[in-house]
């Protein structure tokens, strides 16, 4: 089952802020996202063609602190701009869940123009957990509508997120078998780097669990 880069995640404690330094740093803009129900985030996008950066941090700490996903941003949003995980696309979800022994979870957001993003995944247990995988997702939306489709006047050229290179053991590995442009190393479980193309030179991110 062949996967593709979707998009990375990285935790920040204020959206405007970081959204300013990422555009400083890089030339990257960004756009409003959405609120994520019951788990007291949100985020903001970069959109970057084939794939997207997702900013995100707790708005809620209260709810935040009553959700898993909440508390996991909360706990890796205090340090420096790190990828703290990725997300892979796919098609088609189903036989990927049945091989790996999970049960796909519908989601959904509301855009600020009110449109409203749907897909289904797999993994967030497992990409907030101890193994750090990766998130698996289907989009259920047009292909124009993609978070990295969203229109935005970047200050340079960009051709998105090309390489992913991950940390971890076999688990890993099967998770990830057939995704393009990832690369697995063995070691401490965790994203050690993502490559982007920037006015046609590669820019790397850190990963969180960068040696």
């Amino acid at each position: 089952m062949v996967l593709d880069i979707d998009h990375l995640i990285i935790c920040v404690a204020d959206l405007g802020a970081a959204a300013d330094e990422f555009e400083k740093r890089h030339g990257l803009l960004s756009v409003e996202g959405g609120h994520h129900p019951s788990h007291g985030t949100a985020n903001r996008i970069i959109p970057l063609g084939p794939n997207y950066i997702e900013l995100v941090s707790v708005v809620d700490q209260v709810e935040a602190d009553q959700s898993s996903f909440g508390s996991w941003v909360s706990s890796h949003s205090g340090g420096p701009f790190e990828v703290d995980a990725i997300a892979l696309r796919t098609d088609d979800l189903a036989p990927i869940a049945r091989r790996l022994g999970l049960e796909e979870v519908a989601m959904s957001r509301i855009r600020p123009d009110g449109f409203r993003l749907a897909w289904k995944l797999i993994g967030i247990n497992e990409m907030i957990g101890a193994r750090s995988l990766p998130l698996l997702i289907q989009w259920l939306v047009a292909p124009e509508e993609l978070p990295g489709q969203a229109d935005v006047d970047h200050r340079v050229e960009t051709g998105g997120v090309t390489k992913i290179l991950l940390s971890g053991g076999g688990r890993l590995r099967s998770w990830v078998a057939g995704a393009k442009a990832v690369e697995v190393q063995d070691g401490a479980p965790g994203v050690l780097e993502a490559q982007l193309q920037i006015d046609g030179r590669t820019v790397a991110l850190k990963g969180a669990r960068t040696p």
